[in-house]
């Protein structure tokens, strides 16, 4: 039997680090909406990650311009606010688009039925072989 009166516990705590904060992102929006639009072939990774002041109107814009670019290999839209409406507009694009490679929209609002119409979109053809959909609002994942 354990005499717990003669048992001592202690319990240390390492300093805290201290890490930089993330530099913010200085990604011109309708500058790359227009790049998107206008197929510009320089244009490979487009970061979104973090803009939190981006209109649903200019996701659609963005992701409807998607459907005919063939030179942006990695789209991120993190914490970007992005929602069911918008994303929508983005399930059409990956049915006609054969260039985009990674796809990361973590952190958003999308819903269970817009990430189910998202996967159906991606096995019509697409060459996406990296996904990252975590994260997403509580309250729309039930």
């Amino acid at each position: 039997m354990i005499d717990f009166q003669e048992f001592i516990m202690e319990a240390y705590a390492d300093p805290l680090k201290y890490y930089e904060p993330d530099q913010a992102n200085t990604t011109n929006v309708p500058e790359s909406i227009q790049k998107v639009k206008s197929n510009d072939k320089e244009l490979k990774d487009l970061n979104l990650n973090n803009i939190k002041d981006i209109k649903e109107e200019q996701f659609v814009e963005l992701f409807e311009a998607m459907k005919n670019n063939d030179n942006v290999v990695k789209l991120s839209a993190v914490n970007c606010d992005v929602n069911d409406f918008a994303c929508a507009s983005l399930n059409c694009a990956l049915e006609q688009n054969q260039c985009l490679q990674s796809l990361n929209l973590e952190s958003n609002r999308l819903s269970p039925d817009t990430i189910a119409d998202m996967i159906e979109a991606l096995n019509n053809g697409s060459r996406i072989v990296d996904i990252h959909l975590s994260g997403q609002a509580q309250s729309n994942m039930g």
